[in-house]
């Protein structure tokens, strides 16, 4: 018996008898729970793209107040929503 094999306990032989063991718990759990799974994941989506629109509107503010080479305008925003 090596030194390793001294300490090896069920878990870890169980460990290596699985292969891809996330893979194996998302194919269990995810059919029961798939519409949570994509709300959760829609929500992420939004939840990051809203993170981003604060330095898109300050990205384009300082471009327009310091290089003055175009007026001030954001993407999909209609201009007369903006100041």
């Amino acid at each position: 018996m090596a030194a390793s094999d001294e300490f090896e306990t069920e878990l870890d032989a169980y460990r290596e008898q699985v292969e891809r063991p996330l893979w194996r718990l998302f194919r269990a759990y995810t059919p029961d729970h798939a519409l949570w799974l994509t709300i959760g994941l829609v929500t992420s989506v939004l939840a990051y793209g809203t993170v981003l629109v604060t330095p898109i509107v300050l990205g384009t503010t300082i471009d327009a107040v310091f290089t003055q080479e175009s007026a001030y305008a954001l993407p999909i925003v209609p201009d007369a929503w903006l100041p």
